[in-house]
């Protein structure tokens, strides 16, 4: 259970050092067409001339799709962006184009507790069912360490508590754009670990659940494949700029594991 506990330890790491960039304060989350960050609650009740429901379009100038893409592509951006400093938001609100002159600052401890009680509220039903789970595949696996679902059971809402951590507040904030670094640690946890770690555990889990399946034992390249397509997936994405395929290969995934389990309630 090394694994496990390494990712939840980066993956608290990786937000504690996001959490410790500049902030106007705002919890956000993201729009489904275009992934713009459209702000949601002052977190910080500090006071700033964002309102709930504006959807980010630039800073300083530079859209939202340019940050991004700098980012992605490893540029550090030149935009100076520092707590006590005042920057230049462009907005949509109402259906219209606003330029405001928004406050940076400080994450407080009061305004980060703030962000993970707004984040589990946000999904109060789903979280807690995320945590009952969690806290059964904790017993589980105390009761029978040994056991390979056991391990993959805790292993699958570990990743699950790194996702939530690491999207409270914001999956991807713009103080997350002006660097590389934050970036892609926002990406890796917050949606990436869906598609490359979360759904193939999903369907290791249902393969060897109540045992593993006969056909399973003498192909390890099975499992080999199983991890590794995701990664092929991705590789296949950034040569044609696209992110059909993984998301596509998520379902698929799903689909696996429901059609083993349907096999494994009629069979085991």
């Amino acid at each position: 259970m090394l694994l496990a506990v390494a990712l939840v330890l980066v993956g608290v790491a990786q937000k504690a050092y996001r959490f410790s960039l500049p902030t106007e304060g705002f919890s956000t989350r993201t729009t489904g067409a275009s992934d713009r960050p459209v702000f949601e609650r002052n977190l910080l009740g500090l006071p700033s001339p964002l309102k709930p429901g504006d959807e980010f379009l630039a800073l300083e100038g530079r859209p939202y799709e340019s940050l991004a893409d700098n980012a992605r592509r490893l540029r550090p951006s030149e935009l100076e962006y520092r707590a006590g400093q005042t920057v230049h938001y462009t907005v949509l609100r109402e259906g219209r184009e606003v330029t405001l002159e928004v406050p940076l600052y400080h994450w407080t401890p009061e305004g980060v507790a703030h962000a993970f009680l707004q984040s589990a509220a946000r999904d109060a039903l789903g979280h807690a069912a995320n945590a009952l789970a969690f806290l059964l595949a904790t017993y589980v696996f105390w009761r029978r360490p040994g056991n390979t679902t056991a391990r993959l059971m805790l292993l699958f809402y570990m990743v699950a508590l790194v996702v939530f951590v690491s999207r409270a507040s914001s999956a991807i904030s713009v103080a997350d754009l002006i660097h590389p670094l934050p970036y892609w640690l926002a990406v890796a946890a917050g949606h990436s670990i869906y598609s490359y770690l979360q759904a193939p555990l999903l369907l290791h889990l249902c393969l060897t659940f109540p045992g593993p399946k006969p056909f399973l034992v003498n192909r390890p390249w099975l499992l080999v494949g199983i991890y590794s397509l995701p990664w092929a997936v991705f590789l296949a994405d950034a040569l044609l700029g696209s992110a059909g395929f993984s998301f596509g290969l998520v379902g698929a995934y799903v689909l696996a594991g429901a059609g083993v389990l349907t096999h494994t309630f009629f069979t085991a």
